[in-house]
């Protein structure tokens, strides 16, 4: 049953011991998993970077589809060459947001996200937003705070990071705890509250 317990004992090269430690039903709810047992359990190896940002695009749109309650519409861009991911209109409304997403799979230090991203994809517009989300590999869902941070801003605010190959890109870290002291805290929201700052 889930969350019983299964322990493979090596004996010698022949033998093994198994032993299944059945728990109680009050036991049960307090067995928790950590981040990096979770990450063990379920293999996102196989899983290439673009597939990844896929999901994660796919649950943000199901999630302002959803919370918009038909009065937000989203589109996709047929191509990525802009740095735009995700278009959101208004019904009846004809100014578009646009939208980079940018999905990570697992905490910087087991407490933070760290977000990169290329000048060249980085107009400054009062339009244009960033999503920053982490997929949790705990729940298989995201996670409940997203980052919601206007272009503009990140030009201002995060450390400007230049290598020869990639030429200029901006840098910023979040911890994903409303109550941090980075100055990059003002940019988390719940996920629940995505479509009110989408509208406001």
């Amino acid at each position: 049953k889930p969350k019983d317990v299964l322990e493979i004992e090596k004996l010698d090269d022949k033998k093994f011991r198994l032993m299944l430690n059945k728990l109680k039903p009050a036991e049960k709810e307090q067995v928790e998993i950590t981040q990096e047992e979770a990450e063990e359990i379920v293999d996102l190896s196989g899983l290439n970077s673009k597939v990844k940002g896929d999901i994660v695009e796919d649950r943000l749109k199901d999630l302002i589809l959803l919370y918009g309650q038909g009065l937000l519409n989203v589109y996709h861009p047929s191509s990525d060459i802009e740095g735009v991911d995700l278009i959101v209109k208004k019904k009846g409304i004809f100014q578009p947001l646009f939208i980079q997403v940018k999905s990570r799979w697992k905490l910087l230090r087991n407490r933070g996200l760290l977000f990169q991203v290329a000048e060249k994809n980085l107009r400054s517009h009062h339009t244009y937003y960033l999503i920053g989300a982490y997929f949790d590999p705990k729940q298989l869902a995201l996670y409940d705070l997203l980052v919601f941070i206007p272009t503009k801003k990140i030009k201002k605010e995060a450390t400007v990071i230049k290598t020869r190959d990639r030429g200029v890109s901006y840098r910023f870290t979040v911890p994903l705890d409303l109550d941090s002291t980075s100055r990059f805290t003002k940019y988390l929201i719940r996920k629940t509250d995505l479509v009110n700052k989408l509208l406001e």
